[in-house]
């Protein structure tokens, strides 16, 4: 049996950031640079409230599983809301409650920095992830459309 070690880090730490682009590739759906945006992003606002890396680890000091947490403003916001822009689970340890445990415990950092709700962004078409956060309790609040800029 795995023992499964999860730690919240910043996600500018260096010692993360390979685990951190691993989690980010993870990502169904998303532009090809889209990771990097977002990694560039996160160093140049360390002083972030809501941006930190859950990692789950097994004994060895592989990577099982993360959340990312980062700040979202839209305009017109007067602060920042906490927005889990990434979550992934190893193919290895999926379906063990792993996912929901990193879920839980990035629930958990957003509550003790003084936060009240939890964001999340699920593809429209992707019925397995809607399902989860809807289990998680998340609930549909807006129908958010985008499109992409790069040429």
């Amino acid at each position: 049996m795995t023992t499964v070690r999860i730690e919240i880090l910043p996600p500018w730490e260096e010692s993360g950031l390979a685990d951190l682009q691993t989690l980010l590739q993870g990502q169904p759906g998303r532009p090809a640079d889209w990771a990097d945006h977002l990694l560039e992003d996160l160093r140049h606002r360390k002083d972030a409230k809501y941006a930190f890396f859950v990692r789950a680890g097994d004994e060895q000091g592989r990577m099982l599983g993360g959340a990312l947490v980062a700040d979202l403003r839209h305009p017109g916001d007067r602060e920042s809301r906490p927005w889990l822009c990434a979550l992934w689970v190893h193919p290895d340890f999926r379906s063990r409650g792993l996912g929901r445990k990193l879920a839980q415990m990035a629930d958990q950092a957003v509550r003790e920095r003084g936060a009240f709700e939890l964001l999340v962004r699920v593809h429209p078409d992707d019925d397995s992830a809607l399902f989860m956060a809807e289990r998680w309790g998340y609930f549909r609040e807006e129908v958010l459309m985008s499109k992409s800029l790069t040429l």
